[in-house]
């Protein structure tokens, strides 16, 4: 038994090695009719194998194109569609440009750095220290994830100034709050259990009319 180590590359592994085979072998069919009349045959059972193709528009027409690639472009078959070029099918894309940005301070991040940018174009005192706020406000809570420990005011104010090139500042009256994005414990807490109420809920110990107590049912049975 053949191990597949010794057999040629399997192009397209969605499909499997004797789908593959078939092509090859219908490409090295001669009677024009009888190869396309396979094809055919070919054509449905990729379409049953993959399913999800037909979910895709123009679904026969990657069929088409599969067949194609599978028999290396050198098959002679009646297509409703253009015969793929293999220039086009195997172009590889440009490499995307690494970005190298030198960070003054990594534990902030290029987002902030970009963020006091913007900052600047601020023509309002009152909007530009709103969003300096907020940036303060965040960059304390980045610092104190990374550090594992609290940070002062002071050192939020000297490294916003820093990253800003010295053009802004903190209002010196401004309260730097740590905010915390996710608490979890919290949101536990709050979430309704049983019916609607929450994890502290106390139903009442005692019926409130109508029903009988634990006594009363105790004395009814004894009866």
């Amino acid at each position: 038994m053949p191990y597949n180590t010794s057999r040629g590359k399997l192009i397209m592994r969605e499909y499997g090695r004797h789908v593959q085979e078939m092509v090859e072998y219908v490409a090295q069919i001669e009677d024009p009719k009888m190869r396309n009349e396979r094809i055919q045959m070919i054509i449905e059972l990729m379409g049953t194998i993959n399913p999800h193709l037909r979910n895709v528009d123009d679904f026969r027409h990657k069929l088409y194109d599969h067949i194609y690639i599978m028999a290396d472009y050198n098959i002679d078959i009646e297509s409703p569609y253009p015969k793929p070029e293999r220039e086009i099918i195997e172009r590889k894309p440009d490499p995307l440009p690494y970005p190298h940005h030198k960070l003054s301070f990594k534990h902030y991040g290029k987002n902030i750095e970009r963020m006091m940018e913007k900052a600047k174009t601020f023509e309002e005192k009152e909007k530009q220290q709103l969003y300096l706020q907020y940036l303060a406000n965040y960059m304390k809570l980045v610092h104190n994830n990374w550090n594992k420990e609290n940070v002062s005011d002071e050192i939020i104010r000297e490294d916003l100034k820093v990253l800003s090139k010295g053009e802004l500042e903190l209002a010196p009256d401004a309260d730097i709050q740590q905010y915390r994005v996710n608490n979890r414990n919290q949101r536990d807490n709050d979430r309704p259990r049983h019916g609607g109420k929450g994890k502290n809920f106390r139903g009442p110990k005692h019926n409130s009319g109508g029903g009988r107590s634990n006594n009363q049912n105790r004395n009814f049975k004894r009866k």
